[in-house]
C-alpha cells in the first residue's frame, strides 16, 4: 500500500500550492498558513482513492488527524485486518449496525427458519443489539464491547413488564444469537475475527413433569375423539407438539411398525423443517391404538381435528387446558405433560440415555440427562422415609 496526506487547497494569501514535508506538516512557507481539509492518497490493490473523511464521518480538518488515520491503516496491513470498504464514505455507512442487523434478519426470513426462530431474533434485535450497537460500524466492534454489552444486559437492562432483570438463560440466548451474527459476518468476509464471547453460567432448569395418574385422567376427560387421536398418540411417542401436527398418513409404516418425524407446524401453520433439521424414525408403540389411521393414505393429515384441519400448537394444548380442568388436575401445558412425563417414565424404567436421545429425536448427546436426574429426584422421598425410621429406633434405643 501507498499512503500520503494531500490536500486539494492552495495557499489563501499567495496562491501558491502548499509544501508538502512527508510524514511532517503541509504549509505554505512564504506566508505559515495550512489548508483547512485534507485527504489520504490511498493506492491500494492498483487502484487509487481519496479518503476526505474518518470513520466516525468527520472531516480530516488537520494533518494530525489525517497522519493518524493513515498510520491506523498501516497498522491493520501490517496485522492483516485491512479493510478497505471501512474507509470509504459510501460504504461505511452500510456497515453499520443498524443496516446489516435488519439484513441478517431479512436473509434468515428468506431461508425458511422456523416463525418462533425469526422472531425471536427479530425481538433480541430491536430490544438489544440495535439501540447498542445500531450506530457503529461492525467491524469497530471488539471483545471490549461485548463485555461491556453483557454487563448492561446484567446489571442495567430490565423487562418493561416486570422491571426484574434478566434471567442468566436470556442474557445466554441473547449473546448465542450476537455470535450467530458475527459468524454470518465473517462468512461474508465483512469482519476478519470474532470477538471473544465468554460463557454463561446458567442454572440448570428443572423440568415440570405429570404423575402418569393424573394425564390417564386428564385423557378420559377429553371429549373431542379427534383430538383424543393426537393426545394418545403423544402419550406413547415422546414427540413435539408441533411434529404431531405435522404428522401425514404417509409418514406412518403400520406394516413395519415405523413412524418417520421429519416436520413440525410452525405458529402460521406452515410446514417447516424440525428443530435440528434432521429426520428420525421410532417405533410405533403396540400399546397405541392406531385404527385412526387404517385404510387412509397419502398426504392426508394424520390427526385432524373435526373440520379436517390440522392442529396446531396452541389449538391442541388448550383443548387440553379444558380437560384438566374438567379431571380436576392441576394444569400443566401439553408438552411437559406429554414429552417430558414420557421421557421420565422411561428412565424410571432405567431405559439407557442413548436410547431415551434416540425416541427424543435429540441430535446432542447428553440432553436426556435431564429425565435421569428428574427420576432420581422421585426417590428421595424414601431417603427421607429412611431417615425418619433410623431415628425413631435411635430413641427406642436410649430408652
Amino acid at each position: 500500500m501507498h499512503g500520503k496526506v494531500r490536500t486539494r487547497e492552495k495557499c489563501p494569501r499567495c496562491g501558491q500550492k502548499f509544501t508538502v514535508t512527508e510524514e511532517i506538516d503541509i504549509r505554505c512557507t512564504t506566508c505559515d498558513t495550512r489548508p483547512k481539509t485534507y485527504f489520504i492518497w490511498l493506492y491500494w490493490q492498483r487502484e487509487k482513492h481519496r479518503i476526505s473523511r474518518d470513520r466516525d464521518g468527520h472531516i480530516l480538518d488537520s494533518f494530525r488527524r489525517a497522519h493518524r488515520l493513515l498510520e491506523k491503516m498501516r497498522s491493520e496491513i501490517d496485522a492483516t485486518t485491512f479493510l478497505l470498504q471501512n474507509y470509504l464514505p459510501k460504504e461505511i455507512e452500510q456497515y453499520r449496525g443498524n443496516v446489516l442487523f435488519p439484513k441478517w434478519l431479512g436473509i434468515l426470513k428468506s431461508k425458511g427458519n422456523a416463525l418462533s426462530y425469526t422472531r425471536k431474533i427479530e425481538q433480541y434485535i430491536r430490544d438489544h443489539f440495535i439501540p447498542h450497537f445500531g450506530s457503529m460500524i461492525v467491524t469497530d466492534i471488539r471483545t471490549s464491547h461485548i463485555e461491556d454489552f453483557r454487563t448492561y444486559l446484567t446489571m442495567e437492562y430490565r423487562i418493561k413488564l416486570s422491571g426484574e432483570r434478566l434471567a442468566p438463560a436470556t442474557i445466554k440466548k441473547v449473546l448465542d444469537v450476537l455470535k450467530e451474527f458475527f459468524h454470518w459476518l465473517k462468512n461474508r468476509e465483512t469482519v476478519v475475527s470474532i470477538p471473544f464471547f465468554a460463557s454463561v453460567d446458567v442454572p440448570e432448569h428443572v423440568i415440570e413433569v405429570m404423575h402418569l395418574d393424573d394425564r390417564e385422567k386428564v385423557l378420559k376427560a377429553v371429549t373431542s375423539p379427534y383430538l383424543k387421536n393426537i393426545l394418545s398418540f403423544m402419550k406413547f411417542h415422546p414427540v413435539r407438539s408441533s411434529e404431531a401436527c405435522a404428522l401425514d398418513v404417509s409418514h406412518f409404516d403400520l406394516k413395519s411398525g415405523i413412524v418417520c418425524i421429519e416436520r413440525s407446524l410452525d405458529y402460521d401453520d406452515s410446514i417447516k423443517p424440525r428443530k435440528s433439521k434432521q429426520a428420525y424414525e421410532i417405533p410405533i408403540s403396540p400399546e397405541w391404538d392406531a385404527s385412526c389411521l387404517r385404510g387412509r393414505f397419502g398426504k392426508e393429515i394424520a390427526f385432524p381435528s373435526k373440520y379436517g384441519k390440522r392442529y396446531n400448537s396452541n389449538t391442541a394444548n388448550e383443548g387440553w387446558k379444558a380437560a384438566c380442568k374438567r379431571a380436576g388436575v392441576p394444569y400443566l401445558s401439553l408438552y411437559p405433560s406429554m414429552r417430558h412425563t414420557t421421557a421420565t417414565s422411561y428412565a424410571d424404567r432405567n431405559i439407557p440415555e442413548e436410547q431415551i436421545e434416540a425416541m427424543l429425536g435429540q441430535s446432542t448427546r447428553g440432553m436426556s440427562r435431564k429425565y435421569v436426574k428428574k427420576s432420581v429426584e422421585r426417590l428421595r422421598h424414601i431417603v427421607g422415609d429412611g431417615a425418619q425410621v433410623v431415628h425413631m429406633n435411635e430413641k427406642r434405643a436410649d430408652k
